[in-house]
């Protein structure tokens, strides 16, 4: 499943169609920051997760928004041809790439993006709490299911626990609402406090609180049953005539409202245009653009003409219609009120007959419904628009209707006192009202309790369910760990060997009550235990976290063939990088790398371990020589440095050619220092040029070298160095003498450079020399070389 090209369009910092044409080989990227790199890594990820897990880990910054390139959002796509099958799929914003049945296994893996590595996620591993680190290792080993599965529990076991802390406090209010309502201190005093006031009232006590239900249908029997019908009756006159009066202003409303709608209609239009609607919208599904006769009276027609007028006078007729149906619903509510009305009266008269006192109004009553019954048969469209019913016929009914009601109110009102309960039945109805509040009380308690042993229950088994699933969880994952931990160990030997760094540990807190933490411990310097943080550099600290990654990637993604390092060794020195260029090619040679670099002293030192370990063929070397806002990023294929030189100078271009020399010289004398240990003087800002590094570095080699001969050669190259590097400090600033440089002169200056390059390489297979201070030598620094240079050193 090897990358053969990628085609990305309006992407990040892309703006438009960027194809890379791989051809299945691995890809080495030098680029400045801000050229695009990033963008590239991101529409990999983009492709195979369909997210940019940067962007999400800053929390505001939304992939539809910031993901497409503002030039042509709506274009935003990565497609990537597989080497395989020659498949091409491609992913957008609205759209996933589809694959063929035997990629599954491999987009599977490559789903949670832990493929690509940038050393922000070394920050993750190393320089992260305990809990983060074990979140993003368990990403990579592919336990973010599981881990997903066991928040879900702890959740369900936290519910659970809520659930019982609720039924707990509403037990609580129970008990402090049943004190409040018989105002005792003590639970135990309710039976006493409900015996002591039953016993006031000379009436039997109860042995228990289950008859409190009894005791309360008791009183009920023995309080007036015909006092509290009357008082009910009484009640609901009073009610029932608020609510008629309430519907009769409705009525009027709606009446107001279908005046208007009539009104309207009378001005604008016959009321027999309203038939036409239908008889127009027919006429319409009958004529069409061939219709040469009219269909009715068959005479010729001009069909266009025929239908633009049909269509406009139904343009005029549909508003009526529109009219015309709020009208008729406005008479519809009228009739539902009007018989609402009536309903209530029907009541109203049901409970006058309580009452001697108001028997005068019943006759009055029911002609007043008949007379609304007959009103509201009335009512229908046609009528309305007559006039054969109106509000004004409302209007006198309801006047009618209103002075009888209020003749009732009149002498109701008068009636409350001469049906007040006897005093005892007010103590009793207070008992009654008092115990009932207590009895649903003590109801809910009970059921409070017995869902709280059910709660308790359900919680426990959660707890034991989720405490089971975390000890089993983590177990497993630590033996993830303990399989990883060679690996890892073996790895940062590479990169530091000889160093006083071991046994190196990832403990997860196997505790089942606590959520995932991951301890990282090193023995360092001797000192067991130790947390790496708390001890070594930077670098050491970075290497560290690259090393975990790809033993973890080896573990968990088994032949995936894809490894992507984005800008990963920024803080790494010269030597411990060319140590990372042994440690991809020789543990990972098969896989198809994507690595993007700043640093142009790691760009040549991966290709300069591309000849070591034979992968020249393998790797498709480019530079971004440029990024604009328009175009975006230009890449063009690498060339040596020493051929982009000549080429230039070839060309003519002095200037240039200058420029490019004196990168070339800061570039060796900084790796020739770092290979030599030189002593460089320390700057504030860290950046070196010519004068602060050529006397550290010539002073460093002569210094170390006792092949007379070797020394000579080396000293010679220094030597014409020196009488030519006037031109690089020429041709690099603004200088009125730049013009009498030639271009001889310019070229003897770059010449004098590579020979001193090529003098620190081997004279074998062109690896750089290092300095190994404990045999004393400069040595061909490929393990692989056949026939290594060796110079005798101090």
């Amino acid at each position: 499943m090897k990358i053969k090209s990628i085609k990305i369009d309006a992407f990040r910092g892309i703006p438009q169609n960027l194809e890379l044409d791989l051809q299945g080989k691995s890809l080495l990227l030098l680029g400045e920051n801000g050229t695009g790199k990033s963008s590239i890594i991101d529409a990999i990820e983009f492709f195979f997760t369909g997210k940019i897990s940067h962007l999400k880990s800053k929390g505001t910054l939304s992939l539809n928004e910031y993901g497409p390139n503002t030039k042509n959002p709506d274009k935003a796509s990565v497609g990537i041809e597989f080497k395989s099958g020659a498949h091409f799929t491609s992913r957008t914003f609205s759209s996933n790439p589809s694959f063929p049945k035997n990629f599954n296994e491999n987009i599977e893996l490559a789903k949670n993006g832990k493929f690509i590595l940038r050393r922000s996620q070394i920050l993750n591993l190393i320089n992260t709490t305990p809990a983060q680190r074990y979140a993003f290792i368990s990403e990579i080993i592919g336990a973010n299911e599981l881990e997903k599965t066991s928040t879900a529990m702890d959740q369900a076991k936290k519910y659970l626990d809520d659930e019982v802390r609720k039924i707990e406090n509403n037990i609580k209010k129970n008990n402090d609402d049943i004190k409040n309502i018989l105002q005792v201190q003590d639970s135990n005093n309710i039976l006493p406090t409900i015996n002591d006031w039953l016993g006031k009232e000379y009436l039997n006590n109860i042995n228990s609180l289950e008859k409190l239900e009894d005791c309360i249908n008791h009183l009920k029997t023995i309080t007036k049953s015909s006092d509290k019908e009357l008082i009910g009756a009484l009640d609901n006159i009073s009610v029932t005539i608020n609510e008629i009066l309430l519907i009769v202003k409705d009525v009027t409303q709606e009446f107001y409202d279908a005046e208007t709608y009539k009104e309207r209609i009378n001005q604008s239009h016959a009321q027999s245009d309203l038939s036409l609607i239908k008889l127009l919208k027919n006429s319409l599904e009958i004529i069409n653009k061939d219709t040469a006769n009219c269909p009715l009276c068959e005479n010729k027609v001009n069909s266009n003409e025929l239908l633009e007028k049909v269509n406009k006078r139904l343009e005029s007729l549909e508003s009526l219609q529109e009219i015309n149906d709020n009208m008729n619903n406005s008479l519809k509510r009228i009739k539902g009120n009007i018989q609402l009305i009536n309903r209530d009266l029907a009541n109203l008269l049901s409970k006058i007959d309580y009452f001697d006192e108001l028997k005068e109004f019943k006759d009055e009553l029911e002609q007043q419904i008949i007379s609304l019954n007959v009103f509201q048969e009335r009512i229908n469209a046609n009528s309305f628009l007559r006039e054969d019913v109106s509000g004004h016929d409302f209007e006198l009914l309801h006047i009618q209707l209103e002075k009888n009601l209020n003749n009732i109110i009149i002498g109701s009102d008068g009636l409350s006192d001469s049906i007040k309960p006897s005093e005892r039945d007010k103590r009793l109805n207070v008992l009654i009202k008092l115990f009932s509040d207590l009895d649903e009380n003590l109801k809910k308690q009970e059921e409070n309790r017995r869902e709280l042993k059910v709660a308790k229950n359900h919680a426990k088994i959660s707890e034991i369910m989720y405490e089971e699933f975390s000890a089993i969880k983590k177990r497993k994952i630590q033996e993830v760990y303990d399989t990883v931990k060679e690996n890892v160990e073996r790895y940062y030997a590479i990169l530091h060997p000889d160093e006083p760094y071991e046994n190196f540990n990832l403990d997860v807190d196997l505790n089942p009550k606590k959520k995932g933490s991951t301890d990282l411990r090193m023995t360092i310097f001797g000192e067991e235990n130790q947390d790496p943080r708390a001890i070594s550099s930077e670098g050491h600290l970075d290497s560290l976290g690259l090393c975990i990654f790809l033993a973890l990637f080896e573990k968990s993604h088994g032949d995936f063939p894809l490894l992507v390092l984005d800008d990963v060794v920024t803080t790494m020195d010269s030597r411990h990088r060319e140590n990372v260029c042994q440690l991809l090619f020789q543990e990972f040679s098969d896989r198809q790398f994507i690595i993007t670099t700043h640093d142009a002293i790691w760009y040549d030192q991966l290709k300069a371990a591309q000849r070591v370990h034979n992968l020249g063929n393998n790797f498709k070397n480019c530079n971004i020589i440029k990024w604009d806002n328009e175009n975006g990023p230009e890449i063009r294929p690498y060339k040596v440095r020493w051929d982009k030189i000549t080429e230039i100078i070839a060309n003519g271009d002095k200037q240039c050619a200058g420029n490019e020399g004196r990168r070339y010289l800061e570039w060796l004398l900084m790796d020739l220092c770092n290979r030599t240990q030189a002593k460089i003087p320390a700057k504030y800002y860290g950046k070196y040029e010519v004068n602060d590094l050529l006397k550290p570095a010539k002073s460093r080699l002569l210094e170390l070298i006792k092949d007379e001969e070797y020394n000579q050669k080396l000293e010679s190259s220094f030597d014409k160095l020196d009488q030519t590097i006037m031109m690089g400090n020429l041709l690099s600033h603004e200088n009125l003498m730049a013009g009498n440089v030639s271009i001889d002169e310019v070229e003897r200056f770059c010449r004098s450079i590579n020979h001193i390059h090529e003098l620190t390489l081997c004279s074998n297979c062109k690896a750089p020399l290092g300095y190994y201070q404990n045999l004393k030598i400069l040595r061909c620094s490929n393990k692989k070389c056949s026939d290594p240079l060796e110079i005798k050193a101090k």
